[in-house]
């Protein structure tokens, strides 16, 4: 028995709405567990490191929402 071709396509979307939303949490974790480290060790680089995930951490963002409201 083959699913509609509606289906197919809402569990394929679904895939890569929970893909980007892993990266996101992945990502978001990343810079508040080294945030935190950064803080306890006043390392500089690690603070460096964090900053520049801020984009990609925004860009993973406004995927994750422009996909869920395609839906």
């Amino acid at each position: 028995m083959t699913m509609p071709i509606g289906r197919e396509k809402f569990d394929s979307e679904m895939v890569l709405l929970r893909n980007d939303l892993t990266k996101l949490g992945d990502l978001a974790t990343q810079m508040l567990s080294k945030s935190v480290e950064a803080f306890k060790r006043q390392d500089m680089g690690m603070v460096g490191w964090v900053d520049s995930k801020k984009g990609e951490l925004a860009a993973l963002d406004h995927a994750v929402e422009k996909r869920a409201l395609a839906f």
